[in-house]
């Protein structure tokens, strides 16, 4: 942020020479008392806007009651003066301000948020799909965008109301219209006993992906407090209270969920029940999936960056458009007249507007700064100076406390995880619009300038998807330890990721899920120690249940299993501060016998840094092509999900673990025929095989009759062209794979050798759904190799079959999960299974002739490892797939219970490296392709854990 400060003569005293514009502008219009705002008479009203329902539910911390407002600076604004869409800031060092902000805000802080209790408003839009449905209970039908769906009533005593409510179909939105004025809402009484009466909207769901989930109402003194909503999604239902006498007129965030493309009212629908204890009248008005491409029609021409909407994501637009989405009147988004100008006051404004009385909330916003040579971060409260350097606090009491005490952990954790040298600017004053008391004097606000865009070596440092999660979590702890000092509480924090996540089976219809606790972390960036802990569990890796309590132990048998049915799970901590965000995925599918499975799934795939991070071409907007650190296009941590499929087909029973879990010993691997190792675009800095993996891996290809499946875009790069002598015999000896080449420099490859025949495949380019393959190895055949899949050019071998002393090895050169169609990736991995005779339920199902029920002859099924490793923490089970369960779970085919989201609930990643690949420097090979902005959050939203191999101080032990 420039600190342009514009000066004028006083015209009352034109003797008096020039003084600053801002002291002679006349005082900015009240913002206006929203429709049916209960009063404001003294007494504190804790918010009850959505809460759990049926259970007390995970989403219960140190924020909980609290109310957050966030912004995430600017955005695309139709910028008179240009005569185009245009960013309020420019591309500099590959990363622009606009963006930047919002993929940290949208991506992590909400969720850190919500994870802690609090509840969230965002003054940009904070659904990062680029696809919306809406469905409006108008005259009892249906306006929708982005498809069709339906809305239906049942049971007596639905009427009109007389409140205004949400109406569809006005887009694209021109001038100052307001949708939540223009539509009715629908009501009936409440009952105290089973409900009598319900609405339910089945939106026709445009694409596979997660959806925020927002509602309408029209808020009133005489409406229920405990409005019951359910969620139908493909991973069961999800019920909520929502208070309908605050925060209507407007949209209302449920959580995000997973849905499927399609009209289904069995997996995708939001049904409202009349029963609840408040009484009153419970309303129905509209109900909105996903962000959206923006729709605001202010644009003077017809081309892609000057026509009448800005052709880009919702969330990727200013605040002054997603605000007049939200219902505000004009006198909220438009006090000045323009824009670009408006988009300052709006922010704050919004805030005032759309908080109730009695709410225990805050401001805060994220911006970065200008300009170079600038270096660090720089916190500002309101005061009537210019940016100067000086501090005059004139601002809302309480938000000094709260600038401090963000500011504080902020300067604190950049320098612990990423430059001990990191500047710390200070806190200062001015009179920035956002932080105006004229606009906003309802709560504390602070502006945060977290670091220098303009400056090089800052904006490296930001470029990192793991810098703006741990300044995100960063804006979240400071909030926390802000109320806590206010209110003389005690700080809670909640905890870090569960890790070495592993599931086996136990039996044909049991399986033991097993984890260890977030790791000690010496330099304080990471949260306080789980004491419970919850299992997620998911028939195919993407809709969610609503999880099942564990405390007193890391491990949890669920029952309900079938052979050759696989099961996904995913596991969080738990404490007074909150829940964390999830572990990586796992996933299992029994056998005919008791005992592990015959094959495990290793996941090891954990690098997210900037040069795995896609481009994107955004020159039509004058930005070039900056660098999108979107998690869900370069690590998502589920990649289990896409290898599953292939070993389903072939009948091949499973267990999985994290990489990790093997290399201390939680999981051993001699009781495993089969082993399908996944490496992703795992490197040289994260190390692709460590030292004790390929101590493990080697020994385990000794017992003899046993197959090994490894796949990576950079396996051979790490292990010959930049790893030891040690690497290089391990890649020649037991993969025989040796370094061909960095790059095959093409889009598909071919199958070849004994699997002739099978469909070709593109390597995913960044549109494929799950990451860029920015370098797939060329592998060279050693000891008698033989290709099995060969890049489409002539380039050389994709993937080598080789038959060491006692063992296959099949070794891959391009990621398998990133290899399209999904349906020929799942025939090949089937073929490479049934080629290589890995123990299969038999064809009839078990108890059939030929079945095989378990690993190798010469190993016991059930032997593991119950030593304990060194690092182990005291309590963790590390014998747990032995040691007798402490709880076991039936999941019921239907869960109503506590809110499980994919905002709050995000995918984890590990600590993540600067890592810069030598051959090219990763995301300069290429942009993403035009229409490759793929922004449907996966698993919502992930994330940082210790180095694996690299046992030093844990620097950031994040995950989440």
């Amino acid at each position: 942020m420039r600190a342009i400060v514009p000066w004028a003569v006083d015209p009352r005293d034109p003797k008096a020479g020039w003084v600053p514009l801002v002291t002679l502008l006349p005082p900015v219009a009240p913002v206006p008392t929203r429709a049916g705002e209960l009063p404001a008479d003294g007494n504190p009203r804790p918010l009850a806007a959505v809460v759990p329902a049926d259970a007390p539910g995970p989403r219960q911390g140190a924020l909980s009651g609290k109310v957050v407002y966030v912004s995430a600076s600017h955005g695309f604004t139709w910028t008179a003066e240009l005569g185009r869409w245009a960013t309020q800031r420019p591309n500099t060092n590959d990363i622009v301000e606009d963006l930047v902000s919002a993929e940290a805000v949208d991506q992590y802080m909400i969720a850190y948020l919500r994870n802690a209790g609090a509840t969230v408003f965002t003054v940009r839009e904070r659904d990062m799909n680029p696809h919306m449905v809406i469905v409006d209970a108008d005259e009892g039908g249906t306006t929708t965008l982005d498809g069709a769906g339906a809305y239906s009533e049942s049971g007596t005593g639905w009427q009109d109301t007389a409140e205004v409510g949400f109406l569809g179909g006005l887009a694209p939105y021109q001038g100052s219209v307001n949708p939540f004025t223009q539509g009715t809402t629908r009501a009936v009484a409440a009952v105290t006993g089973p409900a009598t009466a319900w609405a339910t909207w089945v939106p026709a769901v445009p694409a596979d992906g997660w959806y925020h989930v927002y509602v309408s109402y029209s808020q009133k003194a005489d409406r229920a407090s405990d409005a019951h909503y359910v969620i139908r999604h493909p991973g069961g239902e999800t019920a909520l209270r929502v208070n309908q006498q605050r925060h209507g007129g407007t949209w209302m965030d449920l959580g995000r969920f997973w849905f499927e493309a399609g009209q289904d009212e069995g997996r995708g629908a939001v049904i409202l029940y009349n029963d609840g204890a408040s009484g009153g009248l419970v309303v129905a008005d509209a109900v909105r999936l996903g962000g959206g491409m923006g729709d605001f029609d202010r644009g003077n021409g017809s081309g892609l960056t000057d026509g009448p909407t800005s052709g880009r994501p919702r969330f990727e637009e200013c605040s002054r458009y997603s605000i007049q989405f939200s219902g505000a009147p004009s006198s909220v988004y438009g006090y000045v007249g323009n824009d670009r100008s408006d988009d300052v006051g709006a922010r704050s404004r919004y805030a005032a507007w759309q908080n109730e009385p009695g709410e225990d909330a805050v401001y805060v916003a994220w911006h970065t700064n200008a300009p170079d040579p600038g270096r660090g971060t720089s916190t500002y409260v309101y005061g009537p100076n210019a940016p100067d350097g000086s501090y005059n606090f004139t601002g809302v009491a309480g938000s000094d406390d709260l600038a401090q005490a963000i500011h504080d952990e902020l300067v604190g954790d950049i320098r612990a995880a990423f430059d001990p040298t990191w500047k710390d600017r200070g806190i200062f004053s001015a009179y920035f619009g956002e932080i105006n008391p004229s606009h906003n004097s309802e709560m504390p606000s602070a502006l945060v300038e977290v670091g220098f865009h303009d400056t090089a070596a800052d904006a490296v440092i930001m470029a990192q998807p793991r810098f703006r999660q741990v300044a995100a979590r960063s804006f979240y702890q400071g909030i926390v330890k802000y109320f806590a000092q206010r209110d003389g509480q005690p700080v809670r924090l909640s905890p870090e990721a569960p890790e070495r996540v592993r599931v086996t089976a136990v039996g044909p219809d049991q399986a033991r899920v097993a984890w260890a606790p977030a790791a000690a972390d010496g330099s304080a960036l990471g949260g306080d120690a789980a004491t419970s802990y919850r299992v997620y569990r998911s028939a195919d890796g993407r809709g969610w249940d609503n999880g099942t309590a564990v405390s007193g132990a890391t491990e949890l048998v669920v029952d309900g299993l079938a052979p050759g049915i696989p099961a996904f799970f995913r596991v969080t901590g738990v404490n007074a501060g909150g829940e964390s965000f999830p572990s990586v995925i796992v996933a299992v599918s029994t056998s005919c016998a008791a005992g592990p499975a015959p094959s495990l799934l290793v996941y090891g795939f954990y690098r997210l840094d900037s040069s795995s991070c896609p481009r994107q071409d955004l020159s039509a907007w004058s930005l070039g092509s900056p660098v999108r650190a979107l998690q869900d296009e370069v690590n998502r941590f589920d990649y289990v999900v896409d290898h599953v499929g292939g070993f389903v087909r072939a009948g091949v029973p499973f267990d999985s673990a994290e990489a990790p879990a093997v290399e201390v010993g939680d999981v051993a691997l001699a009781g495993y025929a089969a082993i399908d190792w996944i490496l992703g675009e795992e490197s040289t800095m994260d190390s692709t095989f460590s030292a004790t993996e390929q101590q493990l891996v080697t020994s385990w290809l000794g017992l003899g009759g046993r197959v090994l499946v490894t796949s990576g875009a950079e396996l051979l790069w790490d292990l010959e062209a930049k790893g030891s002598e040690a690497d290089t015999a391990f890649a020649h000896e037991r993969l025989g794979a040796g370094y061909g080449a960095d790059t095959a420099n093409t889009w598909g490859v071919v199958p070849t050798g004994v699997f002739a025949g099978l469909p070709a495949m593109s390597i995913d380019d960044g549109a494929g759904g799950t990451f860029r393959v920015f370098y797939a190895d060329v592998l060279a055949p050693l000891g008698g190799a033989t290709a099995i899949l060969d890049y489409d050019n002539g380039a050389g071998a994709a993937g080598l079959w080789f038959e060491g002393a006692g063992w296959t090895a099949v070794t891959f050169g391009v990621p398998l999960e990133a290899l399209h169609p999904a349906s020929a990736r799942t025939e090949l991995l089937s073929a490479v299974l049934e080629e290589a005779a890995v123990p299969a339920i038999p064809a009839g199902g078990c108890g059939t002739s030929g079945e095989d029920t378990g690993p190798p002859a010469d190993v016991d099924a059930g032997s593991t490892d119950t030593s304990a490793p060194a690092d182990t923490v005291a309590g963790d089970a590390i014998a747990a797939d032995t040691a007798a369960p402490a709880d076991t779970v039936t999941t019921p085919d239907v869960i109503v219970g506590e809110v499980s989201d994919g905002t709050a609930l995000l995918p984890p990643y590990r600590e993540v490296r600067s890592e810069q690949h030598e051959s090219g420097g990763g995301c300069a090979s290429g942009s993403t392709p035009a229409g490759g902005l793929v922004v449907a959050l996966a698993l919502a939203f992930v994330f940082v854990r210790p180095r694996r191999r690299r046992r030093g101080p844990a620097t950031a032990p994040l995950r989440g």
